[in-house]
């Protein structure tokens, strides 16, 4: 798994994920503050959905769509097997 794809996608997951709790605490300062917390938090969890999937060797459209389900779709891919492990084993195996 890419190390650097995968710091990107747990800052973003992390940043995320506090803003929809946020969200659903209900810590907003005025009107607008709900929708931009949880757009917001929203855009940051597909994000890092994008970085999680092309780190375990998968597309960025995986990541893209599995993001529009937020936490849940995170969750799925987390629990992907990883690709990128799998071609590294059948390469040192083959020789």
């Amino acid at each position: 798994m890419n190390g650097v794809l995968k710091k990107k996608a747990n800052l973003f997951v992390n940043i995320g994920i506090l803003l929809e709790l946020m969200y659903f605490a209900g810590l907003e300062l005025n009107y607008a503050m709900p929708a931009i917390l949880q757009t917001s938090g929203l855009v940051l969890i597909l994000i890092s959905c994008v970085y999680y999937a092309e780190s375990k060797g998968y597309g960025k459209l995986t990541g893209f769509f599995l993001g529009f389900f937020g936490i849940i779709g995170w969750l799925f891919i987390y629990f992907l097997r990883d690709k990128t492990v799998e071609s590294a084993n059948a390469i040192a195996s083959s020789h």
